[in-house]
C-alpha cells in the first residue's frame, strides 16, 4: 500500500508517517517502480503499534527503544509500565496544580500573568481603582520579586496575609491615593511637597506593621531574610527607567524615615535603596 493508503488505515498523518521515518521508528519500506514508497501489514502492524503505545503516553524515543529488532514482536515489560505509571502520576499532580490556579485566578479576579502570591492584592488594587500605571508597576516588581525569589509555603502565606490585613483594615484606598500621587509627582515638585510625601508613606508603612502585628503576622523584632543582589539591581533599574528626580528624593527621604524608626524589612530597606543608586548591590 502507499503513504496516503497506509495513513488512512492507521489514523495518521503522512507527515507523522515520515516523522516515524526520521526517527528510525518505522522503517523506510521499498519503492515501486513509479518511485512511490509500498508498505507491507508488517509496516501497518507497527504503525498501528506507535499509535496504540502513543495513546498511553510512551514517548516516542522510548516506543522505539520497546520495538523489538524482529519486527514482529513486543515486549510490554512491567518496568515500562511502571515508569509510565509513575510519570503520568506526576503530570497529573502538576496539572492539578495547574487547575488549582487557574481556579484560584478565577476567584481572585487577579490578571493570568500575576503571581499567585499577588493575586488577592491585585483583585483589590482593580476593585479600588487603581489607575493602569500603577498596575503596571506593581505588577513589574511583583514578577520581578517572584522570579528572584523563592518563595516557601509559610513566606507566600505571610505575605498573603499582609495583603489581607490592608484589606481587612480599609488600607487599599489610601494605598492607592498615596502611589496615584507619588506617580503624578513632577520632576521639579518643591521640597515641601517632597517632605510631604515621604512622610505619608513613612505613616502608611507604620500603620501597617502595626495593624499586621496586632494581626499576630508582623513581628516587629524579627530579622528578615535580605534580597539577592542581581534581584536588587534588577528592580532598581525598573525603577530608575520609571521614576523622575522628586520621585527617587522621595524614595529617599522615606529611607532616612524608615531607618531613624527602625521601621521596615530588610527587603523593603534593599528596594528603597536600589531606587536610588540600581548599582549598589554589586
Amino acid at each position: 500500500m502507499h503513504s496516503k493508503e497506509l495513513a488512512d488505515f492507521t489514523g495518521v498523518t503522512i507527515r507523522a508517517l515520515r516523522h516515524y521515518h526520521a526517527l528510525g521508528i518505522l522503517p523506510e519500506p521499498a519503492r515501486s517502480d513509479n518511485g512511490y514508497r509500498s508498505y507491507s501489514v508488517e509496516d501497518a502492524l507497527t504503525v498501528l503499534r506507535i499509535k496504540r503505545l502513543s495513546a498511553l503516553g510512551f514517548s516516542l524515543t522510548k516506543i522505539k527503544e520497546m520495538l523489538s529488532s524482529e519486527r514482529g514482536s513486543l515486549e510490554l515489560n512491567a518496568e515500562a509500565l511502571e515508569d509510565l505509571e509513575s510519570s503520568l502520576t506526576h503530570e497529573m499532580e502538576r496539572l492539578e496544580r495547574q487547575r488549582d490556579m487557574v481556579r484560584a485566578l478565577l476567584e481572585s479576579e487577579a490578571d493570568p500573568d500575576v503571581p499567585m502570591t499577588y493575586g488577592a492584592h491585585f483583585a483589590n488594587l482593580r476593585k479600588h481603582g487603581a489607575g493602569e500605571r500603577l498596575l503596571k508597576l506593581e505588577k513589574a516588581e511583583a514578577l520581578l520579586l517572584e522570579e528572584g525569589l523563592t518563595f516557601s509555603p509559610e513566606q507566600s502565606e505571610m505575605a498573603k496575609a499582609v495583603f489581607g490585613v490592608m484589606s481587612d483594615s480599609g488600607a487599599y484606598d489610601g494605598y492607592i491615593a498615596l502611589n496615584e500621587d507619588f506617580l503624578a509627582l513632577p520632576a521639579e515638585a518643591p521640597a515641601a511637597q517632597r517632605i510631604e510625601m515621604a512622610e505619608r508613606f513613612r505613616a502608611w508603612v507604620v500603620t501597617l506593621i502595626a495593624a499586621a502585628g496586632s494581626a499576630g503576622i508582623w513581628d516587629d523584632g524579627a530579622e528578615d531574610e535580605p534580597l539577592e543582589p542581581a534581584l536588587i539591581r534588577l528592580v532598581g533599574a525598573y525603577n530608575a527607567e520609571i521614576l523622575n528626580d522628586a520621585q527617587i528624593d522621595v524614595s529617599k527621604r522615606l529611607l532616612a524615615l524608615l531607618a531613624a524608626e527602625n521601621q521596615g524589612s530588610a527587603g523593603m530597606i534593599d528596594l528603597l535603596k536600589s531606587t536610588l543608586d540600581p548599582d549598589a548591590a554589586s
